[in-house]
């Protein structure tokens, strides 16, 4: 069985007659094994037969690349809806992260209507510890008639899932599950800078083996520096032409001083340097960068045109995706990246390399998950170019766990676990919805299915249904809630999402309509910045500290709260750390010109400006929908959007920019393709 001209693997050929059946179906394989072809056919099939389909995906930046992808072949039947982008919202097919599609089902229910397929990319991810409850609730909560394509990474409790699906959604699940790889994959580890090891022998090994003989009393064990150990597996991979290479990474700068360290080797041939230069020159052309944009890119520019480079998130987004097409052409040979550029990117390689297995969680250096390393090690190994690729993972005998690292590679998968935690915003909007029959909604959860298959209630399941509890009793307490039902309070929350309680708690104690639209920009990136919060620095802005001090006691005493009755986590702490770069923005001022003022990556400045421009974006709504609302407020907030809203931080802009339309022979064959499966290949 063909599809785009391709001989389908089984596995494929089983999940897409499932498709055509209209069935749920959850696809788990490996990284690279096709999973996305699956997806592109059930988008054809609905685009054939006139319904609407969603596809969702855990970050934005997968859904604005599926978004390019996708409207290269099909251009305006594709709409993207990402919270701070809305581009073509009544497409048949539409692209949105899986939390607006969450939002969507408790918010503006019609619009899905007519959607027939619901497509989950990443849809492990439920097991997020901070996110994971978004797939659980859509999964519950959606309308009855969607059918759900959920692909997925390797889990081991599959059976388990699929089971509790059938119940919550009330019809057939399919289940294709397939284990091997299409490109064959070699596992090694590189030990102390000395030793390359297969995994097989290390898993075969007792834990002495692989430890360095002690030193004679008096001697002590002479240790590489550790920049010798990777650049020793680094030559290693060059003399072996196991290029091109992804050097996962999970610090930022560490991908930015290995790329810059790297660029000594030259990996280019004098006609590949030409080559990229002439892709390099269209690429920049094509996405129409602006001086100011060069201005980031010229030392990116010069590690390109070694066949180097890093990616992580603290990039601009244009420089991201220059570096993510330069990669697609196969002429950047040595990408020092963070595990991010693993996720649903199609960015394949020939090898790939992990500097440790271990990573910074926050409070202290935990091992990574055995699925987690599944999945980037896939990204090893290009179809149709190599025969096999290649996994290298740094192990350091003093300081490495053996038995954590057989762990990691031993490919035995965890299983996804029920993250189920209600925002405040779900549990006044289920409250609305069932009153005192609100917990009928708990017990769909995957947390209460697995409790009940091992015929007891686990600690962990009581302390999960505990919180639930407490923030419902704690919403009557602070007045979003009372026996009357939802109260005017509680019906501004409901408008909101991630945020309900910071934007109600400050509207309701009056804080915002002291605020003109520069201060409200200033508290609103306050709200949500994300990031390290070692920052020791004075937040100067137009923010007076007496402003600021009372907006931390506004939401300080709501978190009190929480932590009183034990709910964990509370509501995120204000954090004035980007108040000077974005009262900076606010006013005018360019990136170039902030660089030297303030202490924070481009990246990270437009990422946060883009929150804080959709969480603005949301209280506009609200007020907008609100009997007696603050008009004068309302105009502050629209004016703080349209300050913010400019240049680099105009996400919608830069999606627009380098979009290329099909033209119409192309979209012809898509659609004459559209719900065809043929038994021989397409001329």
């Amino acid at each position: 069985m063909y599809y785009k001209g391709l001989l389908l693997d089984p596995f494929q050929k089983k999940a897409i007659q499932a498709v055509e059946r209209g069935e749920n179906v959850i696809v788990a394989a490996p990284t690279g094994a096709g999973k996305t072809l699956i997806a592109e056919y059930a988008i054809e099939k609905c685009i054939a037969e006139g319904r609407r389909v969603i596809y969702t995906s855990p970050i934005k930046a997968l859904s604005n690349q599926k978004f390019r992808d996708f409207a290269r072949e099909y251009g305006n039947l594709i709409g993207l809806l990402t919270g701070d982008v809305t581009l073509n919202p009544e497409a048949q097919v539409l692209i949105m992260t899986t939390e607006v599609f969450r939002n969507t089902i408790f918010e503006n229910p019609e619009r899905l209507e007519h959607v027939f397929f619901t497509i989950f990319d990443e849809i492990h991810y439920m097991d997020d510890l901070e996110r994971g409850t978004v797939w659980e609730e859509s999964i519950i909560f959606a309308p009855s008639h969607i059918r759900f394509l959920a692909l997925s990474a390797t889990i081991s409790n599959l059976a388990e899932f699929a089971k509790w699906m059938e119940k919550v959604r009330g019809s057939k699940v399919r289940v294709i599950y397939e284990e091997s790889r299409p490109i064959p994959l070699t596992h090694y580890l590189w030990i102390d800078g000395e030793h390359l090891v297969r995994k097989e022998n290390f898993l075969e090994n007792k834990k002495q083996d692989w430890l360095p003989k002690k030193k004679k009393k008096g001697k002590k064990a002479l240790k590489k520096p550790f920049r010798e150990v990777q650049y020793g597996l680094i030559e290693h991979i060059i003399e072996r032409r196991h290029l091109p290479c992804i050097y996962f990474l999970f610090s930022r700068a560490s991908c930015e001083a290995m790329a810059r360290q790297a660029a000594f080797y030259d990996l280019l041939t004098e006609e590949e340097l030409r080559e990229m230069k002439e892709f390099i020159q269209k690429t920049l052309e094509t996405l129409s960068f602006t001086q100011e944009e060069l201005f980031h890119a010229r030392p990116i520019l010069r590690l390109l045109e070694r066949g180097v480079c890093y990616h992580h998130a603290g990039m601009l987004p244009i420089l991201k995706e220059l570096v993510e097409r330069c990669f697609s052409t196969g002429l950047l040979k040595l990408l020092f990246a963070t595990e991010t550029f693993a996720l649903g990117v199609n960015m394949p390689a020939k090898a790939v390399v992990f500097d440790s297995l271990r990573k910074f969680n926050g409070v202290c250096e935990t091992y990574i998950k055995a699925r987690d390393y599944q999945q980037m090690a896939g990204r090893a190994g290009r179809r149709g170019i190599d025969e096999k690729g290649y996994v290298y993972s740094i192990l350091l005998s003093h300081k490495d766990s053996y038995r954590q690292v057989r762990r990691v590679l031993s490919g035995k998968i965890e299983p996804v676990s029920s993250r189920f935690n209600l925002d405040y915003s779900t549990l006044i909007k289920l409250y609305e919805r069932l009153g005192e029959n609100f917990f009928e909604a708990w017990q769909k959860s995957f947390a209460t299915f697995r409790a009940e298959q091992q015929r007891k209630q686990p600690s962990w399941y009581r302390q999960m249904l505990y919180q639930v509890e407490a923030k419902l009793d704690l919403l009557f307490e602070t007045g979003y809630l009372s026996s009357e039902g939802v109260t005017e309070k509680g019906r501004l929350a409901l408008k909101i999402s991630g945020y309900e309680i910071h934007l109600s708690e400050l509207y309701f104690h009056g804080l915002l309509s002291q605020l003109d639209p520069i201060q409200l920009s200033i508290l609103f990136s306050a709200i949500v910045r994300e990031g390290k919060r070692d920052w020791r620095g004075q937040p100067r802005s137009s923010l007076s500290a007496k402003l600021r001090k009372k907006a931390h006691h506004i939401v300080g005493v709501f978190r009190r709260m929480e932590q009183y009755l034990g709910i964990q986590p509370p509501i995120k702490e204000l954090d004035f750390s980007m108040a000077y770069a974005t009262d900076l923005w606010a006013r005018g001022y360019s990136l170039s010109q902030m660089d030297p003022l303030v202490d924070f990556a481009p990246g990270d400045i437009v990422r946060n400006l883009r929150r804080t421009i959709q969480v603005l974006r949301q209280m506009e709504k609200a007020l907008e929908g609100e009997e007696r609302a603050d008009f004068v407020l309302l105009e502050r907030v629209r004016e703080a959007i349209h300050l913010l809203k400019r240049d680099m931080v105009d996400a919608e802009a830069q999606i627009q920019r380098g979009l290329e339309q099909p033209d119409q022979t192309t979209l012809a064959a898509a659609l004459k393709r559209a719900g065809i499966v043929t038994e021989t290949p397409e001329p």
